[in-house]
């Protein structure tokens, strides 16, 4: 009888974290219009995304948070040169790359 309050407290080592390669999905790679980049298990924070050239041009640089990398996000590379790019997620002081190939 009576009135209670009751909280839940979650802590999230997040210098713990580290971004893993297999929790970042490129569909489709290779790819000649669009690619939809998703990262599971994204902890709360900001991420730079880059696509970048093989001679160190950056073709793409956007920031976004762990919330639209979980839904995924479009990036399209129609207008892009046919040829391999390297997509770059920065988180904090991570960083994981992975191979695209445009066609």
């Amino acid at each position: 009888p009576g009135q209670y309050d009751a909280a839940t407290t979650v802590t999230v080592d997040i210098d713990g974290f580290e971004l893993v390669k297999e929790e970042l999905t490129i569909f489709p790679n290779p790819t000649s219009d669009y690619m939809k980049v998703t990262l599971t298990n994204a902890p709360c924070g900001v991420y730079v995304l880059e696509l970048v050239g093989l001679n160190g041009s950056i073709h793409h640089s956007q920031i976004y948070d762990d919330f639209d990398l979980q839904n995924g996000i479009i990036i399209n590379v129609a207008n892009y040169e046919t040829g391999q790019y390297v997509l770059r997620m920065v988180y904090g002081n991570k960083t994981v790359s992975q191979k695209i190939m445009v066609q």
